[in-house]
């Protein structure tokens, strides 16, 4: 007997709870160990669906006494393990990934229609690599805001170091100030000359001090 046969002929015959045949006892040949115990859990889960659809299956006429039989009894192994919610619960109990248990259902369990169960685990594969993208995608992002917050901190920390120079007794801040009010007094006739003749006394240096008068309006004569 084929593999194929042995493992269709398998899910053919265990169809009542008095069946107890196992896939160890028909043992598909060159299979590991492994690969047996996926084939076995296929064969188990796939069953309990079976057993689950028979009730709304709809009977059919069968055999040469015209006894009924459910149509899912018609149905083999690798049509019942198309249903997610059987790959599901097939690597829940192997705790392997889907694309996993049908690489071996397709290469080693000889389904009757390997084509289904190949577009079945591109869509399984296509939903991990979405996965691992949307994964990545957020890490990035993920990164990308840690480093902009890093970025901010280091700004801010150094905002707040700089404004406490500024702003200590004798700071940039108090010269600047002082200067401003030494030329809203009317003191000197233009900004250069306040400059010049201020900017020792308040421990500036000339440029600074200009800048410091830029833009400042003329003192108001009284």
């Amino acid at each position: 007997m084929t593999n194929r046969n042995k493992l269709l002929a398998l899910a053919l015959m265990a169809k009542t709870p008095a069946q107890t045949t196992t896939l160890n006892a028909l043992s598909l040949g060159g299979l590991s160990e492994a690969e047996m115990r996926i084939a076995m859990v296929i064969f188990e889960e796939t069953e309990r669906q079976r057993e689950s659809k028979r009730a709304t299956g709809g009977r059919l006429p069968a055999g040469l006494l015209g006894d009924s039989m459910d149509y899912v009894d018609t149905l083999p192994w690798d049509d019942l393990l198309l249903s997610p919610d059987v790959v599901r619960k097939c690597t829940e109990r192997l705790k392997i990934t889907p694309i996993e248990l049908l690489n071996v259902a397709i290469s080693k369990c000889h389904p009757s229609n390997w084509q289904a169960l190949f577009w079945m685990r591109e869509w399984f594969d296509q939903i991990h690599r979405n996965a691992v993208e949307d994964i990545a995608e957020a890490r990035k992002e993920f990164e990308d805001l840690h480093a902009t917050k890093q970025i901010e901190e280091n700004r801010a920390k150094a905002k707040a170091m700089a404004d406490a120079r500024h702003n200590k007794p004798g700071g940039a801040r108090e010269k600047r100030a002082a200067i401003r009010a030494i030329w809203a007094s009317g003191k000197y006739s233009s900004r250069t000359v306040c400059a010049e003749q201020e900017c020792g006394a308040l421990g500036m240096s000339y440029d600074t001090a200009r800048r410091a008068l830029r833009n400042t309006p003329h003192p108001v004569k009284g």
